[in-house]
C-alpha cells in the first residue's frame, strides 16, 4: 500500500510540474534562464527563440500530464498490474516526450 501511495503521489507531482511549466510559457513569464524551460543553446540566441523553444515543448508537456494522469487511474483503479513495470511505462513514455519537445524547440529555434 504505501508503494501505490509514493507512486500515485510522484505522478501527481509530475502532472503538477507538467501544469505549472504550461501555465507560466503560456503566461509568457517563463524569461531566459538555466534552471527552468527546455535550454538547449539554440534557446538562448535570442528572446525570440527562447520563447520559440518553450512553446513547443507545450503539446508534449500537457501530452506527458496526460500520461501520468492514466497512470495514476490505473494505479487507484485496482487493475492487477505490476506497480513498477506501470511506473517504468509511464516514465518512458514521459522521457520519449521530453526529446521530443527538445527535438521539435531545437528545430523550431534554429529555423528563426
Amino acid at each position: 500500500m504505501a508503494q501505490a501511495i509514493l507512486i500515485g503521489a510522484f505522478y501527481v507531482a509530475m502532472m503538477v510540474v507538467n501544469v505549472v511549466f504550461v501555465g507560466l510559457v503560456a503566461a509568457n513569464r517563463v524569461k531566459p534562464n538555466r534552471l527552468v524551460g527546455i535550454r538547449i543553446p539554440a534557446a538562448f540566441r535570442s528572446a525570440e527563440a527562447w520563447t520559440s523553444v518553450q512553446k513547443a515543448a507545450v503539446p508534449f508537456r500537457l501530452t506527458a500530464s496526460a500520461v501520468y494522469a492514466a497512470g495514476l487511474v490505473v494505479l487507484i483503479s485496482g487493475v492487477d498490474v505490476s506497480r513498477f513495470g506501470l511506473l517504468v511505462v509511464v516514465v518512458c513514455v514521459d522521457l520519449a516526450l521530453y526529446v521530443v519537445g527538445h527535438v521539435v524547440g531545437n528545430r523550431r529555434a534554429k529555423s528563426l
